[in-house]
């Protein structure tokens, strides 16, 4: 089986972690935020880093996640 995956690369507004969700605008996305994708690595302000933002990958959150959260 293969799954498909597409990775974005941003450049970093704010610092974040790896397998956290981010921003279109480069930063780790809070709880009222939404998200474009899920870091790949850790990430520093300045810096340019990869995202997945279609396909499977873990994540890891920062407290509860409710299905159909928007």
């Amino acid at each position: 089986m293969h799954t498909q995956t597409i990775t974005h690369t941003l450049a970093a507004t704010g610092a974040g972690k790896q397998r956290r969700f981010v921003t279109a605008a480069g930063a780790q996305a809070g709880a009222a935020t939404k998200p474009l994708g899920v870091a790949l690595v850790d990430f520093e302000i300045g810096q340019a880093f990869s995202a997945h933002v279609v396909g499977v990958c873990a994540v890891e959150s920062g407290g509860a996640v409710a299905l159909d959260d928007t």
